[in-house]
């Protein structure tokens, strides 16, 4: 590897990855050989046909600071990056320098940056830097020193029109909410250097002083660094406040006795700007002017907050409905639900993810035993009313009593009483559950519905399978795909099963339709019955049928429509109740419950063209069997889209349930339109065989291979579309064997068949093409990460195969080192004892008087079982180091081995080359003393010390 680093003819990617896998295995070793490296490239002529990205000097630069370079040597290495707008190893470096620097150096690299600033470097190149250096600057314990070079260089940022990350030590509380005073002292302290340098830098002070109040920036606590204490700061995102203007009142003074005229001026013209209320935005607030912040107001902000004046009145009125609710009625249970969302001290309110009411901020006002009062009334709304799925399901449309219901189930699921529901409870309120639980999907308590579809589905399994079919027919029909199927498993019922599965088959034909199919081989059974219950939201059906369909479908638990149409939910505080309870998102509001989807009726549709008012029904589920209708794309442009992904949702899930009639839909699918010369039957196929992959990637793969070859339009489709997820991508390579990740290995090889694949520098845009070269590199390591014999034979074939390949190179290692670690056993401690007895025949002889062997003491070793893990050695070895004085953080100077025995060795044979080697083993004992002292095998080591003379 070294080699490789040392010659600049190798291209510079080889020789970036070769300068990280050689430090790592002997830093060292490396280190001069990288400084070399880094000198080859002072010279710019050189540096632009070597390392035209950077990225070779910034990864020299990552691996040898602060350890292997000082900070002259590391300054003197910097450069500006000739590429613009990337994050790249050199924009890394300078990111993360300051973290790693030591304290000793930081004054010498905040001295480089103030001469340096707009000098080589522009001032876009130096912001990641500049922010680290004011946090680390600020919060060390010369903070005061370096305040005047500080003021510099953020002085300078704000000339150049820059904004500074707002600094850490400056916006800390202590633990009653109020700002530390050593954060108040040193911003202060800071304002004066900056109004200092402002006066002697600028022309003008008035814009550098201007961007004290408004020039920083705030980012998110993870992205810089300080999630870890994000409740101890104020969230200030301006150095000075209304509460400093007599600060600034009082230094100007001081600077006019002083005869500063200039830095007099200076604070009178910050003195004013603070006396005005356009000062406020520098308040420290919970939030700040970028939005982010802790979501609570700071305590000056309570303190100016008024009361709200309704709040008894609206107390005493949620009371009120919690009591009726609680004696069954509806009305009053929605609205009860929905201003639970109300805070009660200020009146606002807020939508919330959480499906918990329990936790929403307005069950305060109820009282004690607010929990138990809402649970019954929950139970008396399920039991006794219905969603109401007629009037809003597949019509885009909102309904709070849906909403109401959903959350009354998920109140219920929590506080155990889900068992006390009668199946009939489970039909009259499947659609709620499908639907609107969906919106709560991914948001605290996601799990419940999860287990409340399950329940549904097996409790209620005909109404469940009839309600999904209408609601995916009413989504698709809309031009939408049908989100509440998220988390439906297909194995829950036989019912729900058949189902998806006649949704399937119904969806590739019309997404599909070929002329040449033999009679019957995707169509539905023909029917030979009435309809239970028609699910579908076709165009043209009556408001009498819909009605009637209804009440069978929920069977019979529910009121009828108009008690709650006159109780508002979606109107201000002040007039709740007249407002109608099933409003709609957009402009739909004056649709009655009885009208026809518009958009069906205007929408061209493929299938028939006048939906059947009594179409034959196949089964006792009494499933609907018309056709499935997709929206022609001058209506709905993005409906196939759609429409294609249902399709591979279906099978993915039917597939997952161990569907027969699914698999051999997929397969037909496959088969019929891989060679296909149209890409929109051949996309149906694309997304069969990726649902295949995912499900049994084996078995498919050995159908699909004869494909891939004969049809090379469907191959690099295929290939695009599994590798734009991780998650596809990761399914598939975790049921494939060995052999099968190499099969993968030249099926994408086949499409990216150049050697080198290197992601460019830079922002850029990964189309699938690049994808599929990011896949085909990841797989040598997947195989590597194995660490099975097989990984080993399998990338040796590779390795012979793609000689010039550096990923399958450096795989084969790590697969190497992982074989042999898993594979290797510790010296039993009898082999030791035999071993020191003598019994074994052929030992070293001791180089030095009353020291042991290197292969006796390297057996001694062996001999703790923990030694098989690398980290342990290492642990070892950096105690050793500290032992024998070699520095702070320096390990014992060891070359790591793949194999433990053979790291084991070079230890034992490192210990016998020391300066002084009887110190160094009498170090490692105690080391491993230290570390392991109830180990059996520390008595056998322990007779291979030499005493102490005189003991």
């Amino acid at each position: 590897m070294l080699a490789v680093v040392a010659d600049d003819r190798w291209p510079a990617a080889e020789r970036r990855l070769a300068v990280r896998a050689a430090f790592g295995c002997d830093p060292g070793a490396a280190a001069p050989v990288l400084r070399r490296m880094l000198d080859g490239l002072a010279e710019p002529a050189a540096a632009a046909r070597l390392d035209p990205d950077d990225e070779l000097r910034g990864v020299a630069l990552s691996m040898l600071w602060p350890h292997h370079l000082d900070v002259e040597a590391m300054l003197g290495a910097l450069r500006p990056s000739p590429v613009q707008m990337r994050f790249g190893w050199c924009e890394r470096f300078l990111s993360t320098m300051v973290r790693d620097c030591p304290d000793a150096w930081l004054g010498r690299v905040l001295e480089w940056l103030r001469a340096e600033a707009g000098r080589s470097f522009t001032t876009a190149q130096l912001t990641s830097l500049v922010d680290a250096v004011v946090d680390r600057a600020l919060d060390g314990r010369d903070a005061a020193a370096r305040l005047p070079a500080l003021a510099a260089v953020v002085v300078g940022r704000f000339s150049a029109y820059k904004k500074v990350r707002f600094p850490a030590a400056l916006d800390r509380l202590d633990p009653t909410g109020r700002e530390l005073e050593r954060s108040r002292t040193l911003r202060l302290a800071f304002a004066d250097a900056l109004v200092r340098e402002a006066v002697r830098a600028t022309a003008d002070f008035r814009y550098p002083l201007m961007m004290c109040l408004q020039g920083w920036r705030r980012d998110l606590p993870a992205m810089a660094g300080m999630a870890e204490d994000t409740d101890s700061r104020a969230g200030r995102y301006s150095l000075l406040d209304h509460a400093d203007h007599a600060w600034a009142e009082e230094r100007g003074e001081r600077a006019a006795r002083e005869g500063e005229s200039d830095v007099a001026a200076a604070y009178g013209w910050l003195a004013d700007a603070l006396s005005t209320d356009d000062a406020d935005a520098g308040r420290s607030a919970g939030g700040d002017g970028y939005g982010y912040g802790r979501g609570e107001p700071h305590e000056a902000e309570r303190d100016e907050m008024e009361p709200w004046v309704e709040a008894e009145a609206f107390a005493a009125e949620q009371r009120d409905r919690l009591r009726r609710a609680r004696a069954g009625s509806a009305d009053d249970f929605w609205q009860l639900v929905w201003w639970l969302q109300v805070d009660p001290t200020t009146g606002e309110g807020l939508s919330r993810c959480s499906d918990d009411i329990a936790r929403w901020p307005g069950t305060s006002v109820l009282g004690p035993g607010a929990a138990a009062e809402l649970g019954a009334a929950a139970l008396a709304y399920v039991t006794g009313h219905h969603d109401h799925r007629e009037e809003w399901l597949g019509r885009s449309l909102e309904n709070r009593r849906a909403l109401a219901g959903y959350l009354a189930l998920a109140l219920l699921h929590r506080q155990g009483r889900i068992e006390e529901l009668p199946a009939a409870v489970w039909a009259a309120w499947d659609a709620a559950i499908l639907e609107v639980g969906a919106s709560f999907e991914g948001g605290p308590g996601s799990g419940v519905r999860s287990a409340l579809l399950a329940a549904a589905a097996r409790r209620a399994p005909e109404d469940f399978a009839r309600t999904v079919d209408r609601m995916v027919r009413a989504d698709l029909a809309a031009g939408s795909f049908p989100w509440g199927l998220r988390q439906v498993d297909a194995g829950w019922s036989e019912a729900l099963r058949e189902a998806l599965e006649r949704l399937a088959r119904g969806l590739a034909m019309a997404l599909a339709p070929a002329a040449d199919e033999p009679p019957g081989a995707d169509e539905l059974p023909e029917a030979g019955g009435p309809v239970e219950a028609r699910e579908t939201a076709g165009a043209g059906e009556t408001a009498t049928a819909r009605e009637t369909r209804a009440a069978r479908a929920t069977g019979g638990a529910g009121e009828t429509h108009g008690g709650c149409e006159s109780a508002g939910a979606g109107e201000p505080h002040g007039g709740c109740e007249s407002a109608g309870a099933g409003e709609t998102r957009g402009a739909c509001e004056t649709a009655g419950a009885g009208e026809t989807r518009g958009a069906c009726e205007t929408a061209g549709v493929r299938g028939t063209a006048e939906p059947r008012e009594t179409p034959e029904a196949d089964d006792a589920v009494g499933l609907c069997c018309d056709p499935l209708v997709i929206p022609e794309p001058a209506a709905v442009p993005d409906a196939r889209h759609e429409a294609l992904r249902l399709w591979g949702e279906l099978l993915t899930r039917l597939l997952a349930a161990d569907s027969e009639a699914a698999r051999s839909l997929a397969w037909r699918r496959v088969e019929r339109h891989a060679a296909s010369a149209d890409p929109e039957a051949r996309v149906l196929a694309v997304r069969a065989a990726e649902a295949l992959l995912v499900a049994d990637a084996p078995t498919a793969w050995v159908r699909l291979a004869p494909l891939v070859a004969l049809a090379p339009a469907f191959s690099r489709e295929l290939a695009e579309w599994c590798a734009r997820a991780e998650g596809t991508r990761s399914g598939i390579e975790g049921l494939m064997d060995e052999a099968g990740l190499v099969r993968l290995y030249h099926w994408l090889n086949a499409l990216r068949p150049e050697d080198d694949i290197v992601r460019p520098i830079g922002a850029h845009v990964v189309d699938p093409a690049k994808r599929v070269g990011e896949w085909r590199e990841s797989l040598p390591r997947v195989l590597g990460q194995r660490g099975t014999p097989e990984a080993v034979r399998r990338l040796k074939e590779l390795v012979a195969r793609h000689p010039r390949r550096l990923q399958v190179q450096a795989a084969l290692v790590a697969a190497r080192a992982q074989c042999a670690e898993a594979t290797w056993t510790p010296v039993e401690l009898p082999e030791v004892v035999a071993l020191l007895a003598g019994a074994e025949a052929g030992a070293d002889i001791p180089p030095l008087p009353g020291m042991p062997a290197t292969e006796v003491l390297a057996a001694a070793l062996e001999a703790f079982p923990d030694m098989a893990r690398l980290e342990f050695r290492q642990g070892v070895l950096a105690d050793l180091g500290q032992a024998l004085g070699l520095g702070p953080g320096r390990s014992y100077p060891v070359g790591e081995r793949d194999v433990a025995g053979d790291h084991l060795r070079e230890v034992a044979r490192r210990i016998h080359a020391d300066r002084d080697p009887v110190a160094a083993l009498r170090a490692l004992h105690a080391a491993l003393a230290d570390a392991r002292p109830d180990d059996a095998a520390l008595a056998a080591l322990r007779e291979l010390v030499p005493d102490r003379p005189g003991g």
